[in-house]
């Protein structure tokens, strides 16, 4: 993949005809801005200029078409996990797991939580 730079100007028609992806300057500007799922499209001020570098549009694209929900071992549909942050986090079923085993290592060692 070349490091290509892409003008902000030119990122929507590169986009549309370069990977058929048809999409708007507000929604090329608001991916800046906001970003899409907690990323921002990183861009660099070169002589007054916004541009945006070809490897980091491809990396904000996948991560923007990641699927927004899985389905977990239990088959429930919960959110996908993005981030390592996120992966840290334990569910309502394990953390309810988690209190019951506490509970009966407590009582086991004859130390009543009633």
């Amino acid at each position: 993949m070349s490091d290509r730079f892409i003008k902000r100007s030119q990122l929507a028609s590169v986009l549309k005809h370069e990977r058929g992806i048809d999409i708007s300057d507000s929604c090329v500007e608001r991916w800046l801005r906001k970003g899409v799922r907690g990323k921002v499209l990183p861009c660099q001020f070169i002589g007054g200029c916004r541009y945006v570098t070809e490897a980091d549009l491809t990396e904000f694209l996948e991560h923007k078409n990641r699927p927004a929900y899985q389905t977990n071992p239990m088959g429930e549909i919960v959110r996908a996990v993005r981030t390592k942050e996120k992966e840290n986090k334990l569910t309502q079923i394990q953390r309810q797991e988690g209190v019951e085993q506490a509970a009966a290592n407590l009582k086991q060692r004859g130390i009543d939580i009633d």
